[in-house]
């Protein structure tokens, strides 16, 4: 089984930890699971240097020269997880749709690369509607392939999409198109259900090996 992920931020050299728990995931997928081959396809989305805000709009010149110099690379994990990271610059989605169609484009490239190394894509995993599930979207419809959104978005919506004509653009397609809709959470099903997205709860893995379970009795209202 061949089981493309699409991440909506990624551990960079800036944030290391950003995203973290989505590459640990795929990690343990494709530990646990050898016979599943498992992609990641990244775009730099936490890399402040492919950031075009106008906070730093003194540093465009720099950031648009260097983006030139900035190589795709492929980066083995395990023999059956792979890196696929093609940079894409990312601005507001005022303008031009902050850039989604190239991002879109360098999904493309690696879900390609992908299928090269591994063959057909099964499934698309995408964490978080947008701007994720919004590529699994596309990806989906010109692979023929079924994708599922794992939600983390905290509050559901984010404000920046919970004016109904973002809502209706970014996130609802996104949501209505996929084979399932998945919650972290139980609050975040209720959320997202009362939003009129069929969901289910899966909650987020825990790494055995770094936590272990109390065998004594808790008390939550005793401070330690």
């Amino acid at each position: 089984m061949n089981v493309f992920i699409i991440p909506s931020w990624y551990p960079s050299d800036s944030f290391p930890n950003a995203g973290i728990f989505f590459r640990e995931q795929a990690i343990a997928l494709a530990s646990h699971l050898p016979g599943v081959n498992v992609g990641i396809g990244t775009w730099g989305s936490n890399d402040p240097n492919l950031w075009l805000d106008f906070k730093t709009l003194p540093q465009w010149p720099r950031k648009l020269f260097d983006f030139k110099g900035i190589q795709s690379r492929t980066t083995p994990i395990r023999s059956n997880c792979i890196e696929y990271y093609r940079p894409a610059l990312t601005w507001s989605r005022r303008w031009k749709a902050g850039n989604i169609d190239e991002i879109v484009l360098q999904n493309r490239l690696s879900a390609r690369a992908f299928e090269e190394q591994f063959g057909k894509i099964d499934i698309i995993h995408a964490h978080v509607a947008h701007p994720a599930g919004y590529i699994a979207m596309q990806l989906s419809r010109e692979l023929g392939v079924p994708y599922v959104i794992t939600e983390h978005m905290s509050p559901f919506p984010l404000q920046d999409f919970d004016p109904q004509d973002r809502w209706d653009r970014w996130l609802k397609p996104a949501y209505q198109s996929a084979a399932r809709n998945v919650a972290v959470s139980t609050f975040l099903c209720q959320r997202m259900t009362a939003r009129g997205i069929k969901a289910q709860v899966i909650p987020n893995l825990v790494d055995e090996n770094f936590f272990h379970a109390s065998t004594g009795s808790y008390d939550s209202h005793k401070m330690v």
